[in-house]
């Protein structure tokens, strides 16, 4: 209640050390991800963009088999003895 009057004008400190808010790349504790020379991309601006690759995992262009392949058919195909002495 004392800080009311002050409150807008008070800075608080939360890490214990002052630091420049912008990234130049030349902090001790540099996590950069991108390599020499690599830019700036889309994720770096945006790192909580919605992933939008998500709605291409059920397309049929991303499905290297042909539309009539039967994985139960060709699963039954397999000798599971030979599969477990090489996993063995």
């Amino acid at each position: 209640m004392e800080n009311m009057l002050n409150e807008s004008h008070t800075s608080y400190n939360v890490n214990g050390e002052n630091k420049c808010p912008f990234n130049h790349g030349a902090s001790a504790n540099n996590n950069a991800k991108q390599a020499a020379g690599g830019g700036t991309r889309n994720r770096d601006w945006w790192p909580n963009q919605l992933k939008l690759n998500i709605l291409r995992q059920h397309s049929s262009l991303s499905n290297p088999m042909a539309s009539d392949f039967n994985y139960a058919a060709e699963f039954q195909t397999v000798d599971l003895q030979v599969l477990k002495n090489d996993l063995a």
